[in-house]
């Protein structure tokens, strides 16, 4: 079975629209680092 889906320009318009709310960002990467503490 071959999934088929039409191009709906709203969903398209929404996709955009999420896209360009962090347009001008720059890409960055954080480290993390997390340390558990047992209690005895």
């Amino acid at each position: 079975m071959k999934l088929q889906f039409k191009h709906q320009k709203f969903q398209a318009d929404a996709a955009k629209a999420v896209v360009d709310v962090f347009a001008g960002q720059g890409n960055t990467s954080t480290l993390f680092q997390a340390t558990i503490l047992s209690m005895m």
